[in-house]
């Protein structure tokens, strides 16, 4: 049985969980609350040493990284296999998305759900060290910064300008798609499981009038959200 560790509000084990529910993949869920730091326990550290979610662990076979993980379970799980003459387009796509996440996904989530009204100084000085001692030091460094409310309008407005491009260049690919529901080729493919949750994230954020000044990706989105594994993942658990 292949074991997921995950969170529900992770945007990176969203789309694993998407990728899994469209392809009607049996697996088992390890759920770890990241506001409670459950991803850097030492435990947990000896699954994915980085610290971060999701990992996928096949009998014993770690996995870590959404776009590596959804690759592994297209080739050894998924009933249909990517069509090869879109394999590197949905990878750097996929790259492109993680790249999208971090810094400017993250920032306006951290910005717009998580620093609505400041920490308590009890919670700022449990975090604190558990930031300086993250394995992954970027993400500790965010770490220190959000939870002291140090989010620049400056970085905010990056952020927003990155989103904005990235809506662009979707609804520039969607316009190559003249016969197809999906983003790369007649099928779906990790692809639109990083494409949904991107798209899911928005409308989170409150940025949902964003998206529909793009009509293909609205009109991608409303379809994407009608499928059965929309609900099944739970994009929404935020």
């Amino acid at each position: 049985m292949l074991t997921l560790y995950h969170s529900n509000n992770s945007y990176a084990a969203q789309k694993v969980r998407l990728f899994l529910a469209e392809n009607n993949i049996a697996w088992f869920g390890h759920l770890l609350n990241l506001l409670k730091q459950e991803h850097l326990t030492e435990e947990y550290k000896k699954i994915n040493p980085r610290g971060l979610v999701p990992a996928l662990d096949d009998d014993g076979k770690i996995i870590v990284n959404s776009t590596e993980i959804m690759e592994y379970l297209d080739e050894h799980y998924a009933p249909k296999k990517m069509d090869k003459k879109f394999a590197h387009e949905i990878h750097d796509f996929c790259k492109a998305d993680e790249i999208l996440h971090d810094p400017s996904l993250r920032t306006l989530s951290y910005y717009h759900l998580w620093m609505d009204k400041p920490a308590s100084p009890e919670e700022i000085q449990r975090i604190l060290p558990l930031a300086k001692a993250h394995p992954d030091k970027a993400r500790g460094e965010f770490l220190t910064r959000a939870i002291q409310q140090q989010m620049t309008q400056e970085e905010v407005a990056e952020a927003h300008k990155a989103i904005v491009i990235a809506l662009e260049a979707m609804e520039q690919q969607l316009s190559k798609q003249h016969h197809s529901d999906f983003f790369f080729g007649n099928d779906y493919t990790m692809a639109d499981s990083a494409a949904t949750v991107r798209l899911s994230r928005l409308y989170q954020l409150n940025l949902g009038s964003t998206v529909e000044q793009y009509p293909l990706t609205l009109d991608y989105y409303e379809k994407m959200r009608q499928r059965p594994s929309f609900t099944e993942a739970k994009l929404m658990a935020i």
